[in-house]
């Protein structure tokens, strides 16, 4: 998630402005999104091998990042909005960590002495 704060960055400058503007027209096929999640990956019993690698190395490449960046400020903001995308991420993935891997107070104590009370599995 350190280089999604860069590629965040990088949405402010004038370059990427002009190089992104929606008025521009540009064809879906030569996209570098397509051009990437087309190809080998699209051979079924491929896909899922190439799948399961990619999360341990480039699980989001920049080229991912960006599409998800502007579907999502499309759908939900006006255009050009100056909204941080990577911030928002960061927020909802910290609260789904605490939903997901949260564990009341009650069960927390559960926990604790049944591993107290449980010597005889020990032996």
């Amino acid at each position: 998630m350190k280089k999604w704060e860069a590629w965040e960055r990088e949405t402010t400058s004038l370059e990427y402005q002009f190089n992104n503007d929606p008025s521009r027209f540009r064809l879906t096929h030569q996209t570098s999104f397509i051009r990437r999640h087309s190809g080998l990956s699209t051979t079924p019993g491929l896909r899922w091998t190439v799948a399961f690698f990619r999360q341990f190395f480039a699980s989001v490449t920049k080229v991912d990042y960006m599409t998800m960046r502007r579907g999502f400020i499309n759908a939900h903001f006006a255009p050009n909005s100056k909204f941080d995308f990577h911030k928002y991420i960061k927020r909802s993935m910290e609260d789904d960590f605490k939903v997901v891997l949260g564990i009341s107070i009650p069960l927390w104590i559960c926990c604790i002495v049944f591993l107290l009370t449980n010597f005889k599995g020990m032996t």
